[in-house]
């Protein structure tokens, strides 16, 4: 019998026990207590590795007015959202498709109680109004690399051996265009973050209208230099009179010139 096996005991919860258990992570070096709910290994990395992991992300959200608003599109769990709106009191509408990370970012919002500073929104972003599929990669919060109303053999462009795309669950999901979003009555971003792994293009597309707009001053887009549509995404902002500020990181900041 082994060590383990002699040491190990049961620990015995209630219903109530048990329905109550909500592991989070708090960030306590930050000017703000900030609560992130860790449910699964990819949200509690998410969470310990908060300034390390973008941090032009966040030099980029520093750099807002609290009378702005922000549109966070592929939101997942909200990490950059709930920074924006507590670090910064400003308006945030987040979006993310994926059902379990759509949970922890509504989670996340009730923890750190910004619930009259964030809207959530269960969607997808794209280039046109549609119900489709949403191929999952992992069905995990915290997780990313799903694709929206793709072909099953499409190769998964993350993928470090470009394999093909294998999703572990296909769920129902609804795309819009930002551009309607904002005919419907979302406030009129002046920040966008687009990180939708793969048709940050679609995105584009569907917004022109938006991105016209004077109210828009900085997108923030990560990009693949390999993919041609993420190249003709430089080709159509720079049209606009935006700038990038650095092409040698993934993540591109265009400013409004």
């Amino acid at each position: 019998m082994s060590d383990f096996t002699n040491t190990a005991r049961t620990i015995q919860l209630s219903l109530e026990e048990y329905t109550q258990i909500n592991p989070v992570h708090i960030l306590e070096d930050s000017e703000e207590k900030i609560i992130f709910s860790t449910p699964t290994i990819a949200t509690k990395w998410r969470a310990e590795n908060f300034y390390t992991n973008e941090p032009k992300t966040l030099e980029w959200i520093a750099g807002f007015d609290q009378k702005d608003v922000f549109l966070d599109i592929g939101a997942n769990v909200g990490s950059y959202s709930i920074w924006a709106a507590k670090t910064k009191n400003m308006n945030v509408i987040a979006i993310e498709p994926e059902s379990q990370n759509y949970a922890v970012l509504n989670k996340n919002i009730l923890f750190n109680n910004l619930s009259s500073k964030i809207t959530a929104l269960c969607l997808a972003i794209s280039d046109s109004s549609k119900l489709s599929k949403l191929n999952l990669s992992s069905f995990s919060a915290g997780q990313a690399l799903h694709g929206f109303d793709i072909p099953m053999n499409t190769v998964d462009v993350y993928s470090e051996k470009l394999e093909e795309f294998k999703p572990v669950y296909t769920q129902g999901c609804f795309s819009t265009t930002i551009d309607k979003l904002v005919e419907d009555g979302i406030p009129s971003p002046n920040h966008i973050k687009i990180d939708v792994d793969g048709f940050e293009d679609k995105v584009i597309n569907g917004a022109l209208d938006t991105i016209k707009n004077k109210d828009v001053k900085t997108i923030l887009i990560e990009m693949n230099q390999n993919i041609d549509s993420h190249l003709n995404i430089i080709k159509i902002l720079e049209e606009l009179s935006y700038k990038v500020d650095n092409k040698d990181d993934v993540n591109y900041i265009f400013r409004k010139t």
